[in-house]
């Protein structure tokens, strides 16, 4: 991140952008293409020199110009014809802001994969949830990491449409009219660079789509801020139910030996500040004079660089501080206890008002028990069980089986299941339903196929059992369809962040398979919607290769064919 913001990548964009620029007028006849070409042969920059002539000039763009002038010789008089400074300085930052939003984009893949790892680990462990900081109702600890995985997919899908509106570069000259320049130098160099010629612009691209990307990274930089903040409350003394690494030789304190703090997420909430700050700054710099003022400039020198730089550093750590979080099951299973069931008042309430109690009345009997227990007689249910208004109502038994952290737990796994394991078990799954009812001859016996094995998947989740997935992703695995043809296990061969790039299958017949068309395919698109909450990106192809006695299926974007025959 910070070789992207250097002022050697800063001057290797700008040589580039000129140099693009020329390359396109001569395409245009409207430079000599020797000229062109000598340009792109001898253009050449040096950063000290650079430095050196702006002392003089009290002008960047100019002294960048002259130091290249002087390696070109003639034919450098065709360099910047017809631009302006905010052409090189914009177009350049459009560059540097989406080639940062790649790797911001790779840290938060990597953050949520390391994330997703410890929910998986902790998904069933126990805990208390806390509203207001004082004990509510249990959770599971990979119910909460769950969540921050979901807040992180948020993240990544904002910055991903981010990049799209800062992704955009301008070659119009000094106000924006094309008045010097043809718009189809604007174009061609662009697309050369991986940017979109913004549609319309002054001497500037506005500065809504700078404040965007800040915004965004303030928002991110505020999740942070968020998890940093919970991981410190439960590594506090009273609470201690996880921790962050201390490792060995490491000191908490000068003055007090005995200290472990949580000091890598106080940093984090110390930093996400600046960048929230930052943020404000960018949001002041979109009301500029007309058709352009230079007081956003010495702004963005400062605040772009460091944001990204501050959040790329941000996200690592904190996806350092989950690997290595230390986690206490024992300590949740203590502070669990401390209250003596308070929690399951709810259950209690709503117990009542199905057994006919009226709500005001079950409150308050209820609210007794609670009130007893908080002064130290007896647990909850005990108090519960002495409650005439209760007793009326529910049985001893009744009340012990209320009293459980059953009642709290029996949708975890579904929950857990739809923002971690499903996201990460769906595809191979898909692929072994697909493969096993595309060759039905009957269109809504496939369709149902896919939903009861769907079905019975989730059903396994859900009662803990991981047989059918582990049988499912065995590599010895041969599925059986409805009648009774075998096929072998598919195979993921590959995979990008959101879904597979292509699938091998090996048919034991050696037939060839397809899938049913747009109805299958939406039935499995909607499926993966309801159980992760994304939008399912399965696309349908009847293109298979046949590769090592394999046919493989590949996806429509990575075939070597024009797109009318995709």
């Amino acid at each position: 991140m910070s070789q992207i913001w250097s002022d050697e990548r800063k001057f290797q964009i700008w040589l580039e952008i000129e140099v693009l620029s020329c390359e396109a007028m001569a395409e245009l006849c409207q430079i000599p293409k020797e000229d062109a070409a000598e340009i792109r042969k001898r253009a050449r920059f040096s950063v000290p020199k650079i430095l050196e002539i702006e002392k003089q000039t009290n002008h960047d763009v100019i002294a960048f110009l002259e130091n290249v002038a002087e390696s070109i010789g003639p034919a450098s008089r065709w360099i910047h014809q017809g631009l302006t400074s905010s052409d090189i300085l914009d177009t350049t930052l459009a560059v540097q802001l989406n080639e940062s939003c790649q790797i911001l984009l790779d840290d938060l893949n990597s953050l949520r994969a390391e994330i997703a790892k410890q929910a998986r680990r902790f998904k069933m462990t126990p805990m208390i949830g806390r509203s207001h900081g004082v004990h509510a109702e249990p959770i599971t600890f990979g119910l909460k990491l769950a969540l921050m995985y979901d807040e992180f997919g948020r993240a990544e899908e904002r910055l991903t449409q981010t990049r799209e509106r800062i992704r955009v570069g301008k070659i119009s000259g000094a106000v924006g009219t094309h008045a010097h320049i043809d718009p189809k130098i604007e174009r061609a160099v662009c697309e050369k660079l991986g940017l979109k010629p913004a549609t319309l612009s002054t001497q500037i691209v506005q500065r809504d789509r700078h404040a965007e990307f800040m915004a965004t990274l303030a928002v991110i930089a505020s999740s942070i801020d968020r998890w940093a903040t919970e991981f410190r409350h439960l590594q506090r003394t009273e609470v201690l139910e996880v921790e962050e690494f201390f490792s060995e030789g490491q000191k908490g304190s000068s003055a007090m030996p005995h200290k472990r703090n949580p000091i890598t997420s106080e940093r984090l909430n110390g930093l996400a500040r600046v960048i929230r700050g930052n943020a404000v700054v960018a949001l002041e710099n979109v009301a500029l004079w007309h058709e352009r003022d230079i007081s956003h400039s010495s702004a963005e020198r400062i605040i772009l660089p460091d944001s990204s730089i501050l959040l790329d550093y941000m996200l690592v750590k904190l996806r350092d501080i989950v690997e290595k979080l230390q986690v206490y099951p024992e300590r949740m299973a203590q502070n669990l206890a401390l209250t003596k069931g308070l929690y399951f008042s709810q259950s209690i309430l709503l117990a009542l008002t199905r057994a006919g109690a009226e709500r005001k009345s079950a409150y308050e009997a209820v609210q007794r028990a609670a009130m007893k227990t908080w002064k130290g007689e007896g647990t909850f249910a005990e108090n519960a069980k002495r409650e005439p208004e209760i007793v009326a109502k529910l049985s001893p038994a009744e009340i012990d089986h209320l009293c459980s952290l059953d009642i709290h737990s029996k949708h975890l796994v579904l929950t857990n299941s739809a923002s971690i394991v499903w996201a990460f078990r769906f595809v191979p799954v898909l692929c072994c339903m697909l493969c096993q009812c595309t060759q039905h001859d009957d269109q809504k016996e496939a369709e149902r196929y896919i939903s009861e094995s769907e079905r019975q998947w989730a059903e396994s989740v859900a009662s803990g059992d991981t047989t059918v997935i582990e049988r499912i992703l065995a590599d010895d695995f041969v599925g059986v369809d409805p009648k009774g043809r075998q096929y072998e296990k598919t195979e993921m061969i590959s995979e990008t962040r959101n879904a597979p790039k292509y699938f091998v299958s090996n048919h034991l017949n050696d037939v060839k398979i397809r899938f049913y068309g747009d109805a299958a395919i939406a039935q499995v698109n909607e499926s993966w919607q309801r159980h992760t909450g994304e939008r399912g990106r399965f696309v349908w192809t009847d293109t298979w290769i046949r590769r090592h006695g394999r046919w493989q299926i590949v996806a429509a974007e990575d075939l070597d064919a024009p797109e009318s025959s995709r």
